[in-house]
């Protein structure tokens, strides 16, 4: 498999400035803290740099004060929401036949 150069630039990102802000940690411990924050970034839809890129510095500054329970909590807060998606599908579907039934 060929590698994607938006998902090569973005891991090059979060992982220079990892160590920017001062992280030293060795190999062992430092990848996978870069893939839990590059994990966190592909779950809220983001896989390339120029789309929210603040919000790859609050996942890189969250992680590094709060670790991977942080990231957790910002999923919860602000990450795709599956169910609402499903709830505004089933209402959608209803107005659709509500409107079908009038013709």
């Amino acid at each position: 498999a060929e590698n994607d150069p938006e998902i090569d630039a973005l891991y090059d990102f979060v992982a220079r400035a990892m160590r920017e802000r001062g992280n030293e940690a060795n190999a062992a411990l430092f990848l996978p803290q870069l893939y839990s924050i590059l994990g966190f970034l592909a779950a809220m839809g983001l896989d390339r740099l120029g789309v929210n890129d603040e919000l790859i510095i609050v996942a890189i500054t969250t992680h590094e004060r709060l670790g991977d329970e942080g990231l957790r909590e910002i999923f919860n807060q602000f990450g795709p929401d599956e169910d609402a998606d499903s709830e505004d599908d089933e209402q959608q579907d209803e107005a659709d036949n509500e409107d079908e039934e009038d013709v």
